[in-house]
């Protein structure tokens, strides 16, 4: 198949690669809470985590966290098996269920932590701290005009310093996937907390600026 003329033409000019530095902060959080029952029945361990997620549920949302989802995540039912005394042992049956709490009220998600942790939930995990997908768009569109001014910027010191004046833009390239990284910061937690337990304090949840690198490439005729 023929290559089209325009895949083809050579662009004769100026080109340079502007580049976009900048900190990015993180704006949503996010933690897994997981209900874990033992019973002596598939049915009774089913039915008990059933009821104590709901509770775990009706709490969370009690919180009235800014911007929040919940969603569960996993959901689970199995023997419970364990070596013993060189053969296997059965302790019955387990469930578990999780359920993942989003808000974008990231001081508060402490709050979500030691809710759970009053409730006798001690399997609290995947606790991060990140930038939502509206944050990433509105942040890498601003850096692409910063990148491309960088670009400009760069190709009239290459024309002044080969004796021509820039054109008018031929080509713009924006920079590829991978120019553009904000990560994701996760967190261990570690929490034990009896059912009741009044003075289980909130942990404080801190975050970290994100770098984000955009590039943006420009060919300029030159006159």
């Amino acid at each position: 198949m023929p290559l089209l003329a325009a895949e083809t033409a050579e662009v004769n000019g100026i080109t340079a690669t502007g580049t976009c530095l900048k900190k990015v902060s993180q704006d949503r959080a996010s933690v897994t809470l997981t209900t874990n029952i033992l019973a002596p029945t598939s049915g009774a361990a089913s039915k008990e985590a059933i009821k104590e997620s709901q509770k775990l549920r009706d709490s969370i949302i009690a919180l009235k966290l800014e911007d929040a989802t919940l969603n569960t995540d996993g959901f689970s039912v199995y023997e419970d098996r364990q070596y013993e005394n060189k053969k296997m042992v059965s302790k019955g049956y387990r469930s578990r269920i999780s359920l993942t709490v989003e808000t974008s009220n990231i001081a508060r998600i402490g709050d979500a932590i030691s809710a759970a942790a009053k409730l006798g939930v001690k399997d609290i995990g995947g606790l991060s701290t990140f930038v939502s997908p509206e944050k990433k768009k509105t942040e890498y569109e601003s850096c692409l005009e910063v990148a491309s001014k960088s670009a400009r910027d760069k190709a009239a010191k290459l024309a002044k310093g080969s004796g021509v004046k820039l054109g008018k833009v031929l080509r713009i390239q924006e920079g590829s996937q991978q120019s553009y990284q904000v990560n994701t910061r996760s967190m261990p937690v570690m929490m034990k907390a009896s059912a009741g337990d009044e003075e289980m304090g909130t942990p404080s949840i801190d975050t970290k600026a994100e770098d984000m690198t955009v590039s943006a490439t420009v060919t300029f005729a030159v006159e």
